[in-house]
C-alpha cells in the first residue's frame, strides 16, 4: 500500500473511532443552556439518573427533562418529534409508528418514548376532533397502568385533566388531578392545584377556583418550570376575572402573562392571547380583539387547543370591520384545517356563531 493509501486509512480509523467514542444520549434540561452528553444510567417517573461523558453522575428531576436524544434511536424518530413540535400531528404519528418499526435496537427508553409521544400525539389531534378524545383517553390510561414509573407516567396524568375537560367530565379531570398531586417535583405539584383549580371553574365554582388560583399565584417559585405554573395559575385568575366582567383587571393579568412568559411556553402565550381577545371582545374593542387573535393564528398555530377558537372569532371580527376576504380566509383555514373541532361545527350554524 503507498504512503498516501496508509494515511488515508489511518485517517479514516480516527474518523471512525471518534464517531464511537463520541456516540452518546444527550439530555436537554429545561432552563439550561447546556445539554449533557453522556448515558442515561436509570429512569424513574420522578428522576433521570446520567453520567456525563466525564464520569460526572447527576440526578435530574424527571419533570425537567424536556427530551432525551437517545443514542441509536431511529432516524424517524428525530423527524417525528420535529413534526410533532410543528404542529404536523398525523404526519408525527406516522413517525412515530415508523420509528417502532425501525428501532432494532433494545434500549427500553427508545421503546417507550415512542410509544408515550405516540399516546401523547393522539392526545393532542383530540383536543381538534372530539370523536377521538374516547380512545386517547383509553390509550393514556393503559399508558399509564402499564407504565407506572415512566418518566411520562406524570405527562400522561396533565393530559388526562386537559382532555377529561375538554370533554366536559370533571370529576375524572379531577382523579387525574389527584394523581399529578402526588409527583415529587414542585412545579407538578403546582400544576396539580392548578388543574383542581379548572376542574372548579368547570363546575362553574368561580369563587373556589378564584381562590385556587390565587393561591399559586402567590407561592415562590424556583426555577422555570414553577415560574410557567404561576403564569398558567394568573390564566386561570383571568378567565375568572373575565366571568364575572371584570374585564379590564383580566387583561392587566393577562399582559403580564404574555410579557413574563418564556419563549417555549407557545401554550401558556397561546391562551393569553385568546383570554384576551375574549375579554377585549367583551368590551367592544374589536381592533384590539382583533390583533390579541392574529398573535395566536400567526405566532402560535401547533397550539391546537386554541389556534382553532382564534380562527373563529378572526372569521367573526374581520367581517365587523369590513375585510370580508380576511373572514373568509380564516372561516377556510377553520374549516379545513379543523373540520371536526367544536369551533368548526359553531361556524356552520348561524344561531350559534351569532351568539359567540
Amino acid at each position: 500500500m503507498s504512503r498516501t493509501g496508509r494515511l488515508s486509512l489511518v485517517a479514516l480509523m480516527l474518523v471512525c473511532s471518534a464517531s464511537v467514542a463520541t456516540a452518546a444520549d444527550v439530555l436537554e434540561q429545561r432552563g439550561a443552556t447546556v445539554k449533557l452528553s453522556g448515558k442515561v444510567t436509570g429512569v424513574t417517573k420522578d428522576k433521570v439518573s446520567f453520567e456525563t461523558g466525564k464520569g460526572e453522575k447527576k440526578e435530574i428531576p424527571a419533570n425537567e427533562v424536556t427530551e432525551i436524544l437517545w443514542d441509536g434511536e431511529p432516524a424517524a424518530l428525530k423527524s417525528a418529534r420535529n413534526h410533532e413540535a410543528g404542529g404536523r400531528l398525523q404526519q408525527a404519528l406516522d413517525g412515530f409508528s415508523k420509528a417502532a418499526t425501525d428501532y432494532k435496537g433494545d434500549t427500553a427508553g427508545v421503546k417507550l418514548d415512542i410509544d408515550f409521544f405516540s399516546v401523547r400525539a393522539q392526545a393532542r389531534m383530540a383536543l381538534t376532533d372530539p370523536a377521538k378524545i374516547p380512545e386517547a383517553l383509553k390509550k393514556l390510561a393503559d399508558f399509564q397502568s402499564k407504565n407506572g414509573d415512566s418518566r411520562h407516567f406524570y405527562n400522561a396524568a396533565g393530559l388526562l385533566v386537559e382532555l377529561n375537560l375538554v370533554k366536559g367530565d370533571p370529576a375524572a379531570a379531577k382523579s387525574a388531578a389527584e394523581v399529578l398531586e402526588k409527583a415529587a417535583g414542585n412545579d407538578q405539584k403546582m400544576a396539580a392545584k392548578v388543574a383542581l383549580a379548572r376542574v372548579a371553574l368547570a363546575e362553574n365554582k368561580i369563587p373556589e377556583a378564584q381562590a385556587a388560583f390565587e393561591a399559586v399565584t402567590g407561592m415562590t417559585a424556583m426555577g422555570p418550570s414553577e415560574e410557567s405554573r404561576k403564569l398558567e395559575a394568573k390564566l386561570g385568575l383571568a378567565r375568572c376575572l373575565q366571568l364575572q366582567s371584570k374585564f379590564d383587571e383580566a387583561i392587566k393579568l393577562l399582559d403580564d402573562v404574555v410579557t413574563n412568559a418564556a419563549p417555549e411556553d407557545a401554550k401558556v402565550q397561546a391562551e393569553a392571547y385568546v383570554r384576551q381577545g375574549d375579554c377585549y371582545q367583551a368590551g367592544a374593542k374589536t381592533k384590539d380583539a382583533l390583533i390579541a387573535y392574529l398573535h395566536v393564528d400567526v405566532l402560535f398555530s401547533t397550539e391546537k387547543a386554541f389556534h382553532p377558537e382564534a380562527l373563529y372569532h378572526l372569521s367573526r371580527l374581520w367581517t365587523l370591520v369590513q375585510q370580508p376576504d380576511r373572514a373568509n380566509e380564516a372561516a377556510d383555514k377553520l374549516t379545513s384545517e379543523y373540520p371536526k373541532s367544536p369551533w368548526a361545527q359553531k361556524l356552520k350554524t348561524p344561531a350559534a356563531a351569532g351568539a359567540g
